[in-house]
């Protein structure tokens, strides 16, 4: 049931125009992610494939938007564990939406180009 909540808090926040929520509601994702990721396993692939990748990509998220995600994904590639869980539970599970590994890197990379 909290997952609900948290997934539901997640989804509206993470896309406030307020910069304050914007970072806290990414802030709040890494956690999960860093912490929760066998538990939420569907949860954060909704996240990831519904949000985060989507600002990423957005030609209107601001380079503020831009740059909070990408020092997430930062903190994220520093764990080699997270980026094992993640590329067999997500680029390699056949019924899993995306593959938010792959898709994840490309696009971190091209928002790397963005900011420099």
């Amino acid at each position: 049931m909290a997952n609900q909540y948290l997934c539901l808090c997640l989804s509206r926040n993470a896309v406030s125009p307020v910069p304050q929520v914007f970072e806290i509601s990414v802030e709040i994702f890494w956690r999960t992610l860093s912490d929760l990721r066998t538990k939420l396993k569907k949860e954060i692939e909704v996240l990831f494939h519904e949000i985060f990748i989507p600002i990423l990509e957005m030609k209107t998220a601001t380079l503020k938007q831009k740059s909070v995600i990408v020092s997430m994904l930062s903190k994220l590639c520093q764990d080699p564990q997270a980026l094992v869980d993640i590329y067999i539970n997500y680029d390699c599970d056949s019924e899993a939406a995306d593959n938010i590994y792959e898709r994840s890197v490309i696009t971190f990379l091209g928002s790397l180009k963005g900011l420099f």
